[in-house]
Parts: C-alpha cells; sequence; structure tokens
C-alpha cells in the first residue's frame, strides 16, 4: 500500500536515528543530542510533511525498544523530521511543585509528540 510505502524512508530515518541516540549513550548531555541532530532544514515549514513524518513515527515507536524518557522520543522525531526535509521547535520546559521536566516538540502551537493538556502544565525554559 502507499502508506506502507511511504514509511520505508520514514523507518530508515528511524533506524539512523536510534543508531545515533544509542552511540550517545544513555544519558548524553541535551547539547549533545541537539549537536546529533541533522542540519536544520532552509526551506519553511510544510505542514503536511510534519504530520506525515509525525504519523509514521507514531505507527514506528512501539517496535523502538527503550522508548521511555521524553528527551529520547522527541530526539528520534526531531531527527526524523529533519531527514524529511521538515523541521519543529524543540522546547523544554518545568513545573515547580512536585519539580518536574518535561519536553516535547511543537510546530506553531501545534504539539507533535505528546498531549497539549500536559504540556500546558510545564513552563517553557528553553526553546531550540
Amino acid at each position: 500500500s502507499r502508506s506502507a510505502l511511504s514509511s520505508i524512508p520514514a523507518a530508515a530515518h528511524l533506524l539512523v536515528a536510534v543508531g545515533r541516540a544509542r552511540r550517545l549513550g544513555p544519558t548524553p548531555p541535551i547539547k549533545a543530542l541537539i549537536d546529533a541532530l541533522p542540519r536544520k532544514p532552509v526551506r519553511r515549514v510544510d505542514t503536511a510533511r510534519v504530520a506525515a513524518v509525525t504519523a509514521a513515527f507514531a505507527r514506528l515507536m512501539p517496535w523502538v525498544p527503550g522508548q521511555g524518557a521524553c528527551l529520547h522520543r522527541a530526539f528520534l522525531l526531531l531527527f526524523m523530521l529533519r531527514c524529511a526535509g521538515a523541521d519543529a521547535v524543540w522546547v523544554f520546559g518545568v513545573r515547580t511543585w512536585p519539580f518536574s521536566a518535561h519536553c516535547w516538540l511543537q510546530v506553531g502551537d501545534a504539539v507533535l509528540d505528546d498531549d497539549p493538556e500536559r504540556v500546558s502544565r510545564y513552563t517553557p525554559i528553553m526553546a531550540v
């Protein structure tokens, strides 16, 4: 099917991203993750491409081991987006009581890899 064929490049990009994340070790610094990403595309954000890559990511993630941390998931999806010539903003947020940190990807006001209600409980402190 067309959907399965369009998932082949996404799966290849995801495999490369997983390999790169593994080489960085189990708890890499955020800067190391950012530096390991492909370059940002120079063209404007294509929301249809972002949506297609995000949908492929959601279909493929159940097959990826060790996917629990938001940092890991956001890195993998942003890697895939950039490989496909798209981009998103990597947002890092905190809440104070009880203290918690979280990160997610978004394009404009649209949250790509999390529940908007969940991320609304965090105050953004950095966007990449």
